[in-house]
């Protein structure tokens, strides 16, 4: 009986906030692709650095695995803050959350792993989701 208000509670917000989803959704990923492209060219020293540390070897990317996990970063970002068109600092602490997660597993479980590459990046996660969050909603 409950369900029936939610789901119409839902849509409402859904369609008043996001016309478009597949726009919102396509716009989301080529911010977040190409800012993380940024950021991950400014830190190349230090991610290889720390990564023949830990692995003892360069940097061997696993593409199908990058681009699931942007999957799952750009469909965290819309489900949870995008569609209901929540504050940006809601987006903030979902990427302080989704970084600081990843960063402390490593920093944890990882010997050499370097503790100022772990707050960089979870600090960037949240730069990474606000600004992403910001110019989606200056588009929509």
């Amino acid at each position: 009986m409950m369900l029936i208000p939610y789901v119409q509670i839902t849509f409402y917000v859904q369609k008043k906030y996001m016309p478009a989803p597949l726009a919102t959704l396509t716009l989301t990923a080529l911010v977040m692709v190409l800012t993380d492209a940024v950021f991950l060219s400014a830190m190349n020293r230090n991610i290889q650095k720390n990564i023949v540390a830990v692995q003892g070897g360069p940097l061997q990317i696993k593409w199908p695995a990058v681009i699931v996990t942007y999957i799952f970063m750009v469909l965290g970002l819309f489900v949870l803050v995008l569609q209901y068109h929540r504050p940006i600092w809601h987006a903030a602490v979902l990427g302080v959350v989704m970084n600081g997660v990843y960063e402390g597993t490593n920093y944890a479980s990882l010997k050499n792993y370097s503790l100022e590459l772990a707050v960089i990046d979870t600090l960037w996660g949240a730069v990474l989701m606000s600004w992403t969050t910001w110019v989606v909603y200056s588009v929509f």
